[in-house]
């Protein structure tokens, strides 16, 4: 254990030096919850384009402090439903047998087959996610260099924030629970993929992109919250399935751990905390808990 919280400090040492160095967080999206003389912890987090060293330091306090920590879904002892890596340039999700041959529209296929076919196999094409279809035929290039870097081993360490944070709590010996059943992450991936045969649809009848969402880095540094929310752009029904739904199952299991177990420290992506009318925070103050954002000390 000794090795384990040495090895801890000497990263926050590099966190404290790094935010000196080079562009860091000016304000975390880590919110305090106090209820009942007691208080836990819930950050936002985003995955892709913030390395985790930016993160401060009191951010990782707050999760060494925690009794119980709470993730989407943890993935270090448990796989994510949502993508599977086969290859450096195709995913596909292991839990349903995609046949976009058979289930996309006719014209919708014929589509793929001429954006995406002399890139890609036949069997390849068939049998890819159409979230994963979408993106491609959006913007190949860059989804080919994200796919590649994103399954490097080096991109992973600097950039996959939610997966840090169990790596972490994992060495702290914390008590790791997943937010998310089983039966949700199903159908967080048929809701993507509905969306998205919606959208590959209209791109095959002469339809321009429609950009799902976009958060940017820069936007995520500045600690805004308003910034933020507004350049999510979801389609409602997407949103409703992936954001809403989710977070009132969410917010009962955090009252209840609460209770007994506080301080909690949760780690959920930021469009939890700052998007619609039912964000989680919002949800939380209509039961009680006072939200209070937490600043750099």
């Amino acid at each position: 254990m000794k090795c384990v919280l040495k090895k801890i400090c000497w990263s926050w040492t590099l966190l404290v030096f790094t935010s000196c160095t080079s562009l860091s967080i000016k304000k975390p999206f880590l919110y305090a919850l106090h209820k009942d003389g007691q208080t836990s912890y819930i950050m936002g987090t985003k995955n892709g384009g913030i390395p985790y060293n930016e993160l401060p330091l009191v951010v990782h306090q707050k999760l060494e402090q925690a009794k119980v920590v709470f993730l989407e879904n943890d993935s270090v002892t448990h796989k994510n439903h949502r993508f599977h890596f086969e290859t450096d340039e195709i995913p596909s999700v292991k839990e349903k047998s995609y046949s976009n041959d058979k289930t996309l529209a006719p014209n919708t296929w014929q589509f793929i087959l001429s954006k995406l076919g002399a890139k890609h196999s036949l069997l390849e094409l068939k049998h890819a996610s159409p979230s994963s279809l979408y993106d491609m035929v959006v913007r190949l290039p860059e989804y080919l260099i994200y796919i590649k870097r994103s399954t490097s081993a080096e991109w992973k360490r600097q950039n996959d924030m939610d997966r840090h944070f169990a790596v972490d709590a994992h060495a702290l010996a914390k008590e790791v629970r997943s937010l998310d059943n089983d039966e949700t992450r199903v159908q967080i991936n048929d809701c993507w993929n509905e969306d998205k045969i919606k959208k590959l649809d209209n791109l095959a009848n002469g339809g321009k992109p429609v950009k799902v969402e976009s958060l940017w880095s820069m936007e995520y540094r500045s600690g805004n919250e308003s910034q933020v929310a507004s350049n999510i752009k979801l389609d409602p029904k997407l949103a409703q399935c992936i954001l809403s739904d989710r977070n009132k199952k969410w917010v009962p299991q955090v009252i209840e751990a609460h209770k007994s177990n506080a301080p909690l420290f949760i780690a959920v992506d930021v469009a939890h905390l700052v998007y619609g009318d039912d964000n989680v925070l919002e949800l939380l103050s209509k039961e009680g808990f006072t939200i209070e954002r937490v600043g750099l000390d």
